[in-house]
């Protein structure tokens, strides 16, 4: 996870890792539809009467959007995630190394914030 600045525990000692973050605009096709190949997921509680709400998101995998409700994710060692029969799109917390785990089909892999050049 990575913060626009680094936080740190009640001694002074950095916990979470101070990252530079890059955002790209949102590639738009020539129809105007958001470009998003690996798809997304959308989960918000507000009462929306724009229906788009979520393409304004477009560099987005993940969006959670609420005033007052939480998300709750399974915790797992990396033992017992590699004991699951996973599906497409899963996702877990891994205690074991510390990272949100989304499987893709294929491994599962810690998701991060990034910048890719195409």
């Amino acid at each position: 996870m990575c913060l626009p600045g680094a936080l740190a525990n009640a001694n002074g000692e950095q916990e979470l890792p101070f990252c530079s973050i890059c955002y790209y605009p949102t590639v738009v096709g020539n129809n105007g539809d958001i470009m998003n190949s690996s798809g997304f997921m959308a989960i918000s509680t507000l009462n929306r009467k724009n229906s788009d709400w979520v393409s304004k998101r477009g560099n987005a995998f993940v969006v959670l959007e609420s005033y007052n409700k939480g998300l709750v994710l399974t915790r797992l060692t990396t033992a017992q995630i590699e004991a699951l029969k996973p599906v497409e799109g899963m996702m877990v917390y891994d205690s074991t190394a510390n990272c949100l785990k989304l499987y893709n089909g294929k491994t599962w892999g810690c998701v991060v914030q990034g910048c890719v050049d195409e």
